[in-house]
């Protein structure tokens, strides 16, 4: 499929030859964000040089995102678009293979409590919820800012060699979930402020479950021994059944509240 095929991405790129850069779409992607999520940002990592000698990539402290050709590219992080790089704030991207999912999805990254260095550790023991959770804020950004566009692609996954819903599994489940608690909930789990603590982000996002659904039982640390979403999703399924099930299937943001 040709860049032709989408026109959404035609304009989006056109900002890069009309004296744009890569730093812009990204301020833009912040910006996205913070009005679509209501929040105000904080960056969750000091910026540091980046260094990748076998690559012979060099990204100096003030360059916040870069990309590179495939060949470079795969030798970072092979299979991916793009990539956050939590122990130096980079984001990296593939040529020609993103768009704005993958900007805004990286961004969200940057600004997220798990990529905070006293908390990366555990962000890699749930790395699956963790990358669920941003990819679903993703669809949410996406769903608030870009409805009448890139929401409907990035969902059916028409051009999906710019765009798709990744970790879609995970995505379901928490969309489904959001029928039921406020979109809130998972934003004020995600998002780094000074001061906070992982633990108080969970222990909220769990009581604000139980308040709907007594019966939840929170297995955060049996969880982490295994593959972390699909054992909080299990239990969901479980405990909330059929209706649950449907809505996981229906994969409607329409039901997400506010």
């Amino acid at each position: 499929m040709s860049d032709s095929a989408c026109p959404q991405r035609i304009a989006y790129l056109s900002q890069l030859t009309k004296g744009g850069d890569l730093e812009q779409l990204r301020i833009q992607a912040l910006k996205d964000i913070g009005e679509a999520l209501n929040s105000q940002l904080y960056i969750a990592h000091a910026d540091r040089e980046y260094r990748h000698n076998r690559a012979g990539v060099y990204i100096p402290i003030e360059t916040r995102i870069v990309e590179y050709k495939y060949h470079v590219y795969n030798m970072i992080y092979p299979g991916t678009r793009g990539h956050y790089n939590k122990p130096t704030g980079k984001i990296i991207l593939q040529e020609g293979k993103w768009c704005i999912q993958t900007i805004i999805h990286e961004s969200l990254h940057s600004v997220s409590i798990l990529s905070n260095e006293e908390y990366v550790q555990e962000g890699d023991r749930i790395q699956s919820f963790k990358e669920s959770l941003t990819e679903f804020l993703t669809g949410l950004v996406l769903f608030r800012k870009y409805n009448d566009s890139c929401f409907h692609s990035w969902k059916i996954g028409n051009y999906d060699q710019w765009c798709n819903v990744s970790y879609k599994s995970g995505v379901q489940t928490l969309c489904a979930l959001g029928k039921w608690i406020s979109s809130r909930e998972f934003v004020e789990l995600y998002l780094w402020k000074p001061s906070d603590r992982w633990t108080d982000h969970w222990h909220r996002f769990s009581n604000a479950i139980k308040q709907v659904f007594p019966t939840f039982e929170d297995n955060y640390e049996t969880w982490k021994q295994y593959d972390f979403m699909t054992e909080f999703g299990n239990e969901l399924v479980n405990k909330l059944g059929r209706e649950f099930r449907r809505m996981r299937n229906l994969f409607n943001y329409s039901f997400v509240l506010p």
